[in-house]
């Protein structure tokens, strides 16, 4: 028995995961994530 069964890509067959979350999602947990902006001269 695999008690955390993944694939050689990193992804569990059973949950589907790793998966993107909703904005609902990230709301609800208090985190957000945005790329840093970057000043091109």
């Amino acid at each position: 028995m695999i008690a955390f069964p993944k694939t050689g890509g990193g992804v569990d067959p059973l949950t589907d995961a790793p998966a993107p979350i909703t904005a609902q999602q990230r709301k609800e947990s208090g985190i957000d994530a945005k790329p840093e902006k970057v000043d091109r001269a």
